[in-house]
């Protein structure tokens, strides 16, 4: 306690930062790890069975969204007051390895099915080509940053695709946002940093003693003390930036 109480103001504003990071942040990874679910345009929606349909439930970009996953292979998408589908996955009884994915009557692909070296599924259509969804559809993002079809209206980032559709009904794997190892490299840097203010002269004395003699009789030079208020500042950000990376950008 007494080392803390010799600190000036700004190694406790330092410390007290710290502090306050490891707490916080650790209560918001553990409410973001705890929240598994289907992982759609960035937001978790959260499984749950309701007379027999799968409910794949959330918020995205404010609005209540929900899948409902019938046990027949139907997908319907529920977004504020929109609703997209129904979504059939059909298996073709005469070809058993033709799968076809419709938008209520239209057939939005057709062909088969597989899978590459981890696990992801690959459409290729029944005359061998390959499935993309984006196939000779052009866009350009306008001023507000939106994408547009080259008619002018806008793309809908919300529509499901076919890779979507036919994960719903395969039973997906459900993963939640973060990883939650970064907060320990943050709660690393930030116990290093704190260590570092709290035995500084004795770190600094320990270093010089292989370089110099009588070195518990050394003084810091302006320069040194500039480069430890420097160094625990960018310490102390680089940890931040950690455990906000953690959350946000994974």
């Amino acid at each position: 306690m007494n080392r803390i109480k010799e600190l000036d103001v700004y190694q406790k504003v330092i410390m007290l930062s710290m502090a306050v990071m490891i707490v916080v942040f650790a209560v918001i990874y553990l409410k973001v790890g705890l929240k598994v679910g289907f992982l759609y345009n960035d937001e978790i929606l959260v499984k749950t069975i309701e007379n027999g349909n799968t409910l794949y439930s959330g918020e995205i970009n404010g609005k209540q969204t929900q899948f409902v996953v019938s046990e027949d292979n139907t997908v319907v998408l529920k977004y504020g007051d929109k609703t997209y589908g129904p979504y059939s996955v059909i298996k073709d009884e005469e070809k058993t390895n033709i799968t076809e994915i419709r938008e209520g009557e239209a057939v939005r692909f057709r062909g088969v099915i597989l899978y590459d070296n981890n696990d992801n599924y690959l459409f290729r259509n029944e005359d061998g080509s390959w499935y993309d969804d984006s196939l000779g559809i052009i866009t350009h993002v306008d001023a507000n940053g939106d994408e547009r079809y080259a008619d002018g209206k806008l793309v809908d980032t919300i529509k499901p695709n076919v890779y979507t559709i036919y994960s719903l009904v395969s039973k997906p794997e459900l993963t939640h946002k973060g990883e939650g190892g970064l907060w320990f490299v943050g709660l690393f840097l930030c116990i290093v940093n704190a260590i570092s203010i709290l035995f500084v002269d004795e770190i600094y004395r320990f270093e010089l003693a292989f370089r110099v003699r009588n070195a518990d009789d050394a003084e810091p030079s302006f320069l040194e003390m500039m480069g430890r208020y420097i160094s625990w500042t960018v310490m102390a950000v680089g940890a931040a930036a950690i455990f906000v990376y953690g959350i946000i950008f994974l």
